[in-house]
């Protein structure tokens, strides 16, 4: 759709950045609810009481480019929202991370359309495990950067 409509393809980036908002708000309002009553049993089942605390603190403290992360990465996207919900992360600064890492990845999507034009669909399919790789790559990079410092 990007490639057919260059000139609004801008536009056509902003419904999937809002919907992701939505549903990084449903997540992180599940996260919230069922912290206690399913999450925290099955993290001390697993015995990994000490290791979900110390992802809880981390991303009570550097949240936000946390969520960032997760928002231009392939790193699950609803396991970081509904963590930073389980993590009582505040809304506003949770509602600016989402968006503007959804919107940086979609906007992403129709500079390489704009670009590359009807090809880059093409392209990404067919990179899809390379993108992903990388990806995945990258978030191992700036995580350990974040524990490092």
């Amino acid at each position: 759709m990007m490639a057919s409509r260059k000139r609004t393809a801008w536009l056509l980036a902003l419904p999937p950045a809002l919907g992701n908002i939505v549903g990084g708000l449903i997540m992180y309002w599940l996260g919230a609810v069922l912290a206690e009553p399913v999450i925290d049993p099955m993290i001390a089942w697993m015995g990994a009481q000490s290791d979900y605390s110390d992802a809880l603190d981390m991303l009570r403290e550097d949240g936000f480019w946390a969520l960032m992360i997760v928002g231009v990465t392939p790193f699950p996207f609803q396991v970081g929202t509904a963590a930073a919900g389980v993590a009582g992360y505040p809304l506003l600064p949770f509602v600016l991370a989402v968006g503007l890492s959804r919107s940086i990845r979609y906007l992403a999507l129709v500079a390489l359309v704009r670009v590359v034009g009807a090809q880059a669909r093409e392209w990404i399919e067919r990179r899809q495990l390379e993108i992903f790789g990388g990806g995945i790559v990258l978030f191992v990079m700036i995580g350990l950067a974040v524990w490092l410092s």
